[in-house]
């Protein structure tokens, strides 16, 4: 991640920081008595939430999973962490789309407004199938230790092209290690992890532990078992609550105990953590209403100063010194009243602010938006419209005109999850815990003493400091690594090729995208640095940026820095992201099959058959299938050329040429003395645009510039280059072409992936054709061996000519400029005529809407139509109202 946004041009940010160090530093000036260092702890922690303000992300989507070829229509809500409040403090919010592997595949910037954006991610033919993740963030969000982002994992299946075809399939990949990118770890297949409450076990004073229990292969793992002494005496019994996590009470004694866990029919031994010889132990008894705050020492010696933090998103509401009174332990209880809702930060720290025990608690919100929604049917037939009545009250049961946003789903052909992920869970809970939270919307479901013992479980587990105490409390310093952004704004550096700071150099830049042109000046301060607004781009935008000393004729040679690529670090997948549970229709769907026959039966007559010609499209379809996904199993990568230059150019690197970008991108290329380019001992053929590359036309590609190039994808070809796999753009299929005939260098505008196979091959001659007789010459004296190769097919720019050089003139660098995106309109067909005859209608999802409104009582109308099959509905409703976040998620035919 770059640290690279603090720029010495920015002076109102200077003086913003130079007023904030003044605030903060004014309260040392006091007294050194324990209770006023706590004091001034206090206050330099509250100012320090005033001086730096956190931001908080959710995107409500219209879909739980998608298949190629789908769009996923998102509505982000960005908000202050403390109220949740919509933010003012950023503009642009960067949204992306990640493969399985960790590649951005997709990123965009949308424009905030009242903290509120809207856009769509389309899911064309350079995606692969797989479990991809899409991120949401704002770069103040990345601007602190523990940077935070919004993050939620999507299934995207192959795109089915008939219902004879399995849903919801996804293609097994081989890809090169240079592919994966995600952190490793080598995992056991069962494994217990152990969280002593307050972060530490003392020898000679009983502490709660809390467990996880996780099968590599199957997920939480439900155990049960005991705690022993290392002489076999048993401690305590261990049984699980809910996903593999439980607790138990545990007092050691000399050397660690020993939990002994069975699980499906075996018994493993897990160590306990070791337990200090002396110290402190905090524990907390989470009544709802009350915590009553329990901390123990190990020996009346110790005389330590200590005080108790209560803080929630960085702010502290509650700072209590203790006083043992020559005993063992000090009690004392707080009102959750005092305490804002959600996720509680509770902190031991002693006279020299450092942090002793730590503890994670939740308080419930005391209020929250009441949603209710009703439908005319519980299941609709094909086409039959569909009318949905949202109702929105207060805790007082008062009508609410908000602002939702609103999916209506195909409860069939959409997957299901009862307690899913949403605004409630995601600013109230997931936000502030570490890691992967399976089904969040369970821990809420109703308000039984189990069901909330079973969130306290989860907080002991999944608790993480991502508010350090010593920077709050002034005892460690804090610069933030970004600066909020109030506009879009593209920084960068201009140096020499020696790495020197060039000043007072001039930059223009010129942007185009389609009919619309954008040009501007600016030039460079004492450190090389500019600054250009941005704000007025629209999408991604074609830019050439220019150096030039002013009053010079010719350009300055000089290399141009960006500072765009920050984005928050990788994780890991959990298991259940890459195996998720979906509800089941059952039974349903059975009936739900006989409802269509009956259906099809009244439009086209009982005695309807299908056609010959139906039969033998839905033969060539699984032909092209099969192809498919043998085709899919030789992939070893596929690489944004465009985004991996820009990327390194963005840090002042060279890239010249092709074998120099692939030795860079994939270790496994190199280049032989004879100038040929081999994958490990594979030889490397080449394919323009799916045509394939004589060897003595390899200079179209290896001596051009890069700037040509905008994909390239490598894959495994048994049959030696006798072959040749082209994917089609509309279908997500894979064609075979018998590579018989060599491209000569000519151009004919189109992609030959959407050509039939007659026109791909080409003609035999003339001037329009796409072969050469002369490379079929070359061929027939140099065959290729029927050997495995490694076809590398690259897809080009639009518009390129191969006989045009490509390389950025003298003083010019060649980038795209990314604006906002600018937010589509879903398109619902209707169907106000009655049902139509039979028409295809595969819509999955059947109605999104970011901005429904509701009126002043607090209701709003949606009506729209089902799709080609019958089908109960899904409906999820989300807003936010004044800091109170709200969602609905309801199956229209229940479970």
């Amino acid at each position: 991640m770059e640290s690279d946004s603090l720029h010495e041009y920015d002076k109102s940010w200077k003086a913003f920081f130079i007023t904030t160090l003044f605030i903060l530093c004014t309260v040392n000036a006091y007294a050194q008595s324990s209770d006023t260092i706590f004091s001034r702890y206090f206050r330099y922690a509250q100012n320090f939430a005033d001086s730096y303000p956190r931001e908080k992300v959710s995107l409500h989507l219209d879909n739980a999973s998608y298949y190629l070829g789908d769009t996923i229509w998102f509505k982000a809500y960005v908000v202050t962490a403390e109220q949740n409040l919509p933010t003012t403090i950023s503009k642009p919010l960067y949204v992306e789309l990640l493969d399985q592997l960790g590649n951005v595949v997709e990123r965009q910037i949308i424009q905030l407004t009242d903290g509120e954006g809207t856009g769509q991610i389309i899911l064309n033919n350079t995606f692969f199938t797989g479990y991809y993740e899409m991120r949401a963030y704002t770069k103040w969000m990345l601007a602190f230790d523990n940077p935070s982002c919004f993050s939620r994992v999507l299934p995207v299946y192959r795109k089915r092209l008939s219902d004879k075809e399995t849903p919801r399939s996804i293609a097994t990949y081989r890809m090169d290690v240079s592919m994966k990118q995600r952190p490793k770890d080598k995992e056991k297949k069962f494994t217990v992890r152990f969280f002593p409450e307050g972060g530490q076990l003392v020898k000679g004073i009983s502490s709660i532990v809390a467990f996880e229990a996780t099968s590599r292969d199957k997920g939480a793992a439900d155990v049960e078992g005991t705690v022993v002494s290392p002489s076999g005496e048993e401690l305590a019994h261990i049984r699980s609550l809910h996903d593999g996590m439980g607790y138990f009470e545990y007092k050691p004694e000399g050397k660690a105990g020993v939990a002994k866990i069975d699980y499906e029919g075996s018994t493993y031994q897990f160590d306990l953590p070791e337990a200090l010889p002396q110290g402190y132990v905090l524990r907390i008894d989470n009544r709802r209403e009350m915590l009553d705050i329990t901390v123990a020492r190990s020996s009346q010696a110790m005389k330590d100063t200590l005080a108790v933090f209560v803080s929630s998103q960085g702010r502290p509401y509650k700072c209590m010194t203790l006083d043992f009174e020559d005993e063992l332990s000090c009690q004392f209880r707080i009102s959750t009243k005092e305490l804002p809702p959600g996720v509680q930060q509770i902190s031991l720290v002693n006279l020299k602010g450092e942090t002793l025990c730590e503890r994670f608690c939740y308080v419930m919100p005391r209020s929250s938006m009441l949603l209710a929604c009703k439908t005319d049917h519980a299941l609709y037939r094909p086409f039959e419209p569909v009318t949905c009545r949202i109702k929105v009250r207060d805790h007082l049961n008062r009508p609410v005109q908000a602002n939702l946003s609103v999916s209506i789903r195909n409860g069939v052909e959409s997957d299901f999850r009862e307690y899913d992920h949403s605004i409630y869970t995601d600013l109230l809970l997931v936000s502030d815990l570490k890691g992967y939270i399976h089904q969040p919307g369970f821990y809420f479901e109703n308000q039984s003493a189990e069901r909330f013992k079973m969130l306290d479980v989860l907080l002991l587990v999944r608790g993480w400091r991502k508010y350090d105490l010593s920077r709050l409390i002034g005892k460690r310093p804090f610069l933030p690594r970004y600066l909020p952004e109030t506009s879009l704004t593209l920084y960068g550096q201009v140096e020499s090729y020696f790495g020197k700071a060039l000043r007072n150099v001039g930059v223009s830049i010129l942007a185009r995208r389609d009919s619309v042109s954008i040009a501007g000046m600016t030039k460079t301060d004492s450190l090389g640095y500019f600054s250009a607004p941005v704000d007025g781009f629209s999408g991604s935008m074609d830019a050439l940026i220019q150096t030039r000393n002013e009053g010079k004729k010719w350009n300055k040679q000089a290399v141009v820095k960006l500072f765009r690529n920050f984005e928050p670090s990788l994780r890991k997948l959990d298991y259940y992201e890459l195996n998720p549970e979906w509800k089941e229709a059952g039974d349903l769907k059975q009936l739900l099959d006989t409802l269509d026959i009956a259906y099809k039966d009244s439009v086209f007559g009982p005695d309807h058959h299908l056609l010959d010609e139906v039969v033998v499209n839905a033969k060539r379809l699984n032909l092209l299938l099969k192809q498919t996904e043998r085709f899919e199993k030789e992939i070893l990568g596929y690489y944004n050329i465009t985004q991996v230059v820009d990327k390194m150019r963005d840090k002042g690197e060279a890239v010249y040429n092709l074998p120099m970008l692939l030795k860079e991108l994939n270790p496994n290329f190199r280049l032989s003395d004879s100038l040929s380019l081999h994958y490990n001992n594979s030889r490397v053929l080449f394919i323009v645009n799916g045509g394939v590359l004589s060897y003595g036309k390899t200079d179209y590609v290896l001596d051009k510039d890069v700037d040509a190039i905008k994909s390239i994808m490598l894959y495994y070809d048994q049959a030696g280059g006798e072959s040749v796999f082209v994917m089609n753009k509309q279908s997500n299929r894979v064609t075979k072409f018998t590579a018989n005939n060599f491209w000569s260098g000519r151009w004919q505008d189109g992609d030959l992936s959407d050509l039939p196979l007659q026109d791909a091959i080409g003609a035999d001659s003339g001037p329009d054709a796409l072969w050469g007789e002369k490379d079929r010459k070359t061929m027939k004296k140099s065959p290729l061996q029927k050997s495995s190769v490694v076809v590398c097919s690259i897809t080009t720019i639009d518009d390129w000519d191969p006989n045009k050089t490509y390389k950025a003139r003298r003083g010019i660098r060649h980038t795209y400029i990314q604006g906002y995106d600018e937010p589509l309109e879903f398109y619902s067909p209707a169907y106000p005529d009655g049902t139509p005859l039979y028409t295809e209608d595969s819509r999955r999802t059947l109605y999104w809407n970011p901005n429904v409104k509701t009126n002043e009582k607090g209701e709003a109308v949606i009506q729209c139509y089902n799709s080609d099959n019958s089908a109960p509905l899904i409906i999820n409703v989300e807003t936010l109202y004044k800091g109170s976040p709200s969602s609905l998620n309801i199956y229209s035919m229940g479970y």
